[in-house]
């Protein structure tokens, strides 16, 4: 499972009884538990508000998740490969990459899903 709030990312793992979270758009560890989806919820928005709260006192930008630009290291066959089907789609490198990511997301969400966006559930909304 995956929950959202005030722009932060947690993956949601069952370790037993209890249900532990991570935040996977972060470079700072954050991590939260409980033993029921509400409880769950509630120590992840309090694990977030208080990673604010600690940034605001110290001074210290928060992050913001990750910046759009990754470096991939490919090896050379698949970067030829790469190359020729982007080539052979009339489409940069870049793009060819970014639609072929979008569909094994897409693909990877389920069939019942359109959108990986789908699966993540708002705390604000909730």
């Amino acid at each position: 499972m995956i929950i959202k709030h005030k722009g932060y990312i947690a993956r949601v793992s069952v370790e037993g009884d209890a249900l532990h979270g991570s935040v996977v758009n972060a470079h700072s560890l954050l991590s939260f538990e409980g033993r029921t989806v509400p409880e769950l919820r509630e120590a992840f928005a309090g694990t977030v508000d208080e990673y604010l709260l600690i940034c605001e006192e110290r001074g210290m930008e928060p992050d913001k998740g990750y910046s759009g630009t990754f470096l991939a290291r490919l090896g050379c066959e698949l970067h030829n490969d790469l190359a020729v089907a982007a080539a052979d789609a009339d489409l940069s490198m870049n793009a060819w990459l970014i639609e072929a990511i979008r569909e094994k997301l897409v693909r990877n969400a389920g069939a019942t899903v359109n959108s990986p966006q789908e699966r993540i559930h708002d705390l604000e909304d909730a």
